[in-house]
This record gives C-alpha cells, structure tokens and sequence, in this order.
C-alpha cells in the first residue's frame, strides 16, 4: 500500500501526466529561488545583481530566457577547469 511514497521525489516530479514544460518550469523556478533568497551559512553566495534580477523574475513569474543561469553555469564551469590546472 505503502510502497509508491518510497518513490515520492519533491525535487523530480514522477508522477504521470505531467508536462515536461510543466517539470522544467519548476526547475527554473527552484534554481532562481536559490539565486534570490539564497540559504545561509553558504560559501559562495550569488552577486547582488544576479540576486536583485531573480527576485525580479520571482515577484513577475517571468522565467523565460534565463540568460544568468546560464552564465553561472558557465562561471562554475570554468572555475572548475581552473582547478584542474
């Protein structure tokens, strides 16, 4: 009776018939809430800028075109391949 909550995901949704734009927009939306209103006690936290722009497309619901996430997966990115050198 039990045995699908063991499968319950919050953050991936597996339940059926849910639209793939649906699970993506939930994505985006987790990822800028991280960039807004970012947890304490982090090592790295996001510039002002990008945390004032998150807050922004939060407060309009405004998640297409998510340039900034895209860049600071590039900034980690290159930070990484820095450390290996």
């Amino acid at each position: 009776m039990f045995e699908d909550w063991a499968r319950f995901d919050y953050l991936k949704p597996n339940l059926l018939g849910i639209d793939r734009n649906y699970v993506r927009r939930v994505d985006r939306f987790q990822k800028f809430l991280n960039l807004a209103y970012p947890v304490p006690g982090i090592k790295i936290r996001p510039p002002a800028a990008v945390q004032t722009l998150a807050r922004w497309r939060l407060d309009r619901h405004y998640l297409g075109f998510p340039f900034e996430l895209s860049m600071l997966n590039a900034f980690r990115s290159a930070r990484a391949l820095a450390r290996e050198w």
